[in-house]
């Protein structure tokens, strides 16, 4: 895997069961086979940390990662070394002593250590991935400090039983691992905040799958590029031109639609207005778009004031009256909405 390789503390943390008393290497590979494994780098308890089980963001993650299946091979040369051929790395299932927890020579056994190679601390799983014809090359999941950056070499002797330590074969199971695949999650949409605005809205999108977006659409009308916060959040922009509807997300997983629209609040626009001259408290007609069905907080001014009086509203006509302070001679009308402000038409307010 990349980000460091696979987190072997997200594993074990869920099959230790919370006592560090270790596990058993096929109940580690359902967890691999099931859920995956977090990359290294993301996985935030470190290398370790075996209490605490991974969060829901690192369970997500661990879904880019999924083993096919792992199966149990013979503790011999032969096999082994058939496995690590076939690009199948092989985890091995070992008894390891004091002076395994110590090596610092990159080859073990190493004669020349004094710590106690002969009484059996117990069980440790470590990986097979290299192999030549003294032994196998071998990592440790202690992390880069432990031996020659987290490797070591171990003699075909010790494993077999051979080399004089113990007494008995060091190498108890061996489990090829085949194939860690990349899944690319499919994108799914949950939430959308707001759910209406115009354009230049800044739109929060929330789901699952999102990291690698390249592309957001409202209604079927691009979106500048996408700015994901996280696996599971994403920020997009109301375009020019969109128009209410679902928004689609798609990434390298496939794409997801939103299961409400979104509703866009289009800028008002007048076309006419009628008639274009009077006096102040005559009804004047707006035509245009926009407008909405209703005009709840919505307003017209003519010039600087604000109408108080309207006699209807709907989303291409309003019929208004001349405010009684309105200033003489031409003025600018416009209409405000929750979408903007619309183009200005001439009025002539007459003595």
């Amino acid at each position: 895997l990349p980000g460091g390789g696979g987190s072997a503390m997200y594993v074990y943390s869920q099959t230790c069961g919370g006592v560090d008393n270790g596990s058993y290497i096929l109940d580690d590979v359902a967890v691999e086979t099931s859920q995956g494994d977090d990359e290294q780098s993301d996985y935030t308890q470190g290398e370790s940390d075996w209490w605490d089980l991974p969060s829901t963001q690192e369970t997500a993650n661990a879904q880019n990662w999924v083993l096919a299946t792992g199966y149990d091979i013979g503790t011999d040369q032969y096999s082994i070394e058939q496995a690590i051929s076939n690009n199948e790395p092989v985890v091995l299932g070992i008894e390891v002593t004091q002076a395994f927890d110590y090596d610092s020579s990159g080859s073990y056994p190493d004669p020349s250590s004094f710590y106690d190679d002969y009484t059996s601390l117990g069980s440790h799983a470590v990986t097979a991935v290299g192999y030549d014809s003294d032994g196998l090359i071998v990592e440790n999941s202690w992390g880069p400090y432990w031996d020659n950056g987290g490797f070591v070499h171990i003699s075909w002797d010790w494993l077999e039983g051979t080399y004089q330590d113990s007494g008995w074969p060091d190498l108890t199971q061996a489990v090829a691992m085949v194939g860690m695949i990349h899944h690319t999650p499919v994108p799914a949409l949950t939430s959308l905040t707001p759910t209406s605005g115009p354009v230049a809205t800044l739109v929060t999108i929330s789901g699952s799958g999102l990291t690698g977006a390249t592309s957001v659409k409202f209604d079927g009308v691009a979106a500048a590029a996408p700015g994901v916060l996280s696996d599971a959040q994403l920020t997009a922009t109301v375009p020019a031109g969109a128009t209410t509807g679902p928004i689609t997300v798609t990434t390298l997983g496939g794409t997801a639609t939103s299961a409400g629209s979104f509703t866009v609040i289009p800028i008002p626009s007048i076309t006419k207005l009628s008639p274009t001259s009077g006096r102040r408290g005559i009804t004047v007609t707006i035509t245009g778009r926009g407008f909405g069905t209703k005009r709840g907080t919505s307003t017209v001014k003519f010039g600087t004031k604000v109408c108080t009086r309207y006699v209807s509203w709907s989303s291409t006509r309003i019929k208004v009256k001349v405010p009684k302070k309105a200033r003489f001679g031409k003025l600018k009308v416009t209409v405000k909405t929750s979408g903007g402000t619309s183009n200005a038409k001439g009025f002539r307010v007459k003595r």
